[in-house]
């Protein structure tokens, strides 16, 4: 089994952040505020969340998110 990085993790959500607002992943980084930085809103963040759960194999908790 392949040991994942926190660096890892946080590429891959950096990346699939760019594909779902349309963006270049080299011009994200993990200091950014989602809401404050890239204007996400609600229906945004939606998207990125389920496309999280997609590339990890999880499920989120909606009503904690």
């Amino acid at each position: 089994m392949e040991t994942i990085t926190r660096k890892k993790i946080e590429q891959s959500c950096l990346q699939t952040i760019a594909v779902e607002m349309g963006l270049k992943s080299n011009d994200l980084n993990t200091e950014m505020n989602l809401r404050d930085d890239l204007d996400i809103v609600s229906l945004d963040a939606m998207n990125i969340i389920m496309a999280l759960e997609d590339e990890f194999k999880i499920e989120a908790d909606i009503e904690t998110v």
